[in-house]
């Protein structure tokens, strides 16, 4: 993708009062850092052509990679902190109250009101899996269930684990559900586990 040179490239105006509403938007935008956090009661996604850019999304880090699609709830405090190669990047703004209406899964809608959690899951492609939640076990047993189910998983999730490490393990399958429910887990006798295709999805792919 390459934005033409007539594009007008926005960034992040330092005046705009918290809250103000963006409404629906559908802009490019210049990677800047942004020396406060905005806040803006619209979902938000951006996709990132190349390079990679690191927000600081409720006091934690999350970076997003080139290809990926990232959504979050903007009323969470967020600003871009640093950015690697990217000349510009793609932003959608979606009023929080029209996402309301469209009937998501609660999973889904439950993962976005965290704030914490940016997820890319993608059936179709097999790639090396990305996973980073800071619970070393979690992280290799998400990191299993990408590989052996032969699907691309991108996870980051910024927990509260200096306080209890359940909140991240629960948040991380509800962030994963919304793409992974055609999987089954089978357990062998000594508990080891593999990911197959359900047969519904076995089905609908032929």
């Amino acid at each position: 993708m390459q934005a033409a040179e007539s594009e007008v490239l926005h960034h992040f105006d330092t005046r705009r009062r918290d809250f103000a509403p963006y409404g629906f938007t559908c802009e490019i935008w210049e990677p800047r850092q942004m020396l406060r956090p905005d806040r803006h009661d619209e979902i938000e996604i951006n996709f990132v052509d190349r390079g990679s850019l690191t927000y600081l999304i409720g006091g934690q880090r999350v970076t997003v990679h080139a290809r990926r699609v990232s959504a979050f709830w903007a009323a969470v405090p967020h600003q871009v902190v640093a950015f690697d190669n990217v000349n510009y990047y793609y932003v959608v703004t979606v009023p929080f109250g029209w996402v309301l209406q469209w009937g998501l899964p609660e999973q889904l809608m439950l993962a976005l009101t965290q704030g914490h959690l940016i997820a890319d899951v993608d059936l179709d492609r097999a790639a090396e899996p990305k996973v980073s939640t800071r619970i070393g076990f979690l992280d290799h047993m998400l990191e299993q269930l990408g590989k052996h189910g032969e699907f691309a998983l991108e996870l980051t999730c910024n927990g509260d684990t200096h306080i209890d490490e359940h909140h991240t393990v629960e948040d991380s399958a509800l962030a994963c559900a919304p793409g992974t429910d055609v999987l089954l887990l089978q357990f062998d006798a000594e508990g080891k586990a593999t990911a197959v295709r359900s047969p519904a999805w076995c089905a609908s792919r032929k």
